[in-house]
């Protein structure tokens, strides 16, 4: 009998909260792409150390077992985001702002009508919304949004797909959170001024209300190609709609063209550990399955080489390994079809040093996460309670040809940097990878032999920003 075929295992996952609360739609699995799956359950074992006439151990006695071992793939858009989520101990990708009020029934026709004109402006079908406040919890948890009714004369409406709403009447203090819809484009007469550094100003009031310092914007349609791209929004005035720029060198333009700000979504460094369940279908197999339950990440790395093909590398703990005839996918989405990005032509910009600094000609790049998880044992039970997380330590290393002092005295002289990382793929789907501050902890500019260049090599450590508060932000915006 010939044996399973790598080429033909399938993974497929779901996502849970802290509580052990599947997230989204219950029934819902989906498709994992990956190179390679390292997950395996370790068991903790010792012999017995009775001593016997004959020499022989008595016993083998289990003491632990946990799942660990790595998923690696190749780096593609939006694929792995709730990995890197998690990674992060990130809340959810930024999304729309939530939508709250008294004035929100539920009905029998799978309706959810709000009393506010445009309430549900933005939203869409097919986007998740996660549904809270109701005194009938039916009518609470995640919906899957079928329509949306938008008027500026009545009510607006939302459809959901089952299960079955309830009817119940406005009056409970009811919130609607989107989850992973992105912010609304914003386009209009919008015009470059010298009334600031880097700024840009609307026509229409309050049109840079749902925006926020430190989100990434894509700017298109200004005549001037300089205005034009991406950027990081520094401070913003919402009284008089202006909003002031980083990693962006504006010119002065009247208005006059239709411009548009496209927002997009980020996940930061933080707490918020929540664990996914894996599941491996040997396809040429019959009935063979094999099941991973409550896997936490507990470190990841994404490596960036020379000429070659980005990659992910996520490490993953917890839980116990089971095997199953059957499968436990109900239903299962299929991953995206986005391309690989590689190291070639998708990286438009690398800026070390913060706002205002040159392009860094790199040729390497390396980035790890560390969350330092440890298992919490408990007397009578193979299953730990829980997972404690340490220091978020988060590491890399970057390499160019040696051209000048410039980068390697901030080694020398102990001085803090920042590092701005922009991938974008074919489609034009962008991630910026942001540490905003960084301290270089060691370095080297030697020379390795005849017939070579000289290489600066550089490895760096991130830590808080005093003002920012954070040590690492993962931007995203689609095409």
């Amino acid at each position: 009998m010939a044996g399973a075929d790598a080429n033909q295992v399938s993974l497929s996952y779901r996502r849970k909260d802290s509580a052990g609360v599947v997230v989204g739609m219950i029934d819902e699995w989906r498709q994992l792409k990956f190179t390679a799956d390292g997950l395996k359950q370790t068991t903790d074992t010792v012999p017995s150390t009775t001593i016997r006439d004959d020499r022989m151990v008595e016993e083998i006695v289990r003491t632990g077992a946990q799942v660990d071992g790595d998923l690696a793939a190749e780096l593609r858009y939006k694929i792995y985001d709730e990995f890197l989520q998690e990674l992060l101990q990130s809340l959810p990708w930024t999304s729309l702002a939530a939508i709250s009020g008294t004035d929100i029934q539920a009905t029998a026709a799978e309706e959810y009508i709000s009393g506010t004109v445009n309430a549900f402006t933005g939203l869409a079908a097919g986007d998740i919304v996660e549904v809270s406040g109701f005194v009938d919890p039916a009518n609470n948890g995640f919906k899957r949004v079928i329509s949306v009714t938008t008027t500026t004369l009545t009510d607006d409406t939302l459809t959901v797909e089952l299960p079955d709403l309830v009817v119940e009447a406005a009056g409970p203090s009811v919130t609607i959170t989107p989850h992973d819809v992105p912010k609304e484009d914003i386009s209009g007469t919008i015009y470059s001024t010298t009334s600031g550094v880097n700024t840009l100003e609307s026509t229409t009031a309050e049109d840079f209300a749902a925006l926020v310092v430190g989100d990434i914007i894509r700017i298109s349609g200004f005549t001037e190609s300089a205005n034009n791209g991406l950027a990081r929004i520094s401070v913003i005035n919402v009284t008089n709609d202006i909003l002031t720029l980083e990693f962006i060198t504006l010119v002065t333009e009247a208005a006059g063209d239709t411009v548009t700000i496209e927002p997009g979504s980020y996940i930061t460094q933080g707490v918020n550990k929540n664990s996914f369940d894996v599941e491996r279908e040997y396809n040429d197999l019959a009935g063979e399955f094999a099941n991973f339950d409550t896997l936490f990440s507990g470190n990841g790395s994404l490596d960036i080489p020379l000429e070659g093909v980005m990659t992910l590398t996520l490490s993953m703990l917890g839980g116990l390994e089971t095997s199953a005839a059957v499968t436990s996918v109900t239903t299962l989405i299929a991953a995206a079809s986005n391309k690989i990005y590689q190291s070639v032509d998708h990286i438009p910009r690398i800026v070390e040093g913060g706002s205002g600094s040159s392009d860094f000609s790199a040729t390497s790049f390396n980035m790890a996460v560390n969350n330092n998880l440890r298992k919490r044992p408990i007397l009578g039970s193979i299953i730990p309670d829980g997972y404690g997380s340490g220091s978020a330590l988060i590491t890399g290393a970057l390499t160019q040809y040696f051209q000048n002092k410039a980068i390697f005295d901030k080694y020398l002289d102990f001085e803090d940097s920042e590092l701005w990382l922009v991938l974008q793929d074919t489609a034009g789907n962008v991630y910026i990878i942001e540490v905003p501050r960084i301290k270089y902890t060691d370095g080297s500019r030697i020379v390795s032999g005849e017939n070579t260049d000289v290489i600066a090599e550089m490895t760096w450590e991130s830590f808080r920003h005093e003002t920012k508060a954070y040590q690492l932000r993962i931007h995203r915006l689609a095409s």
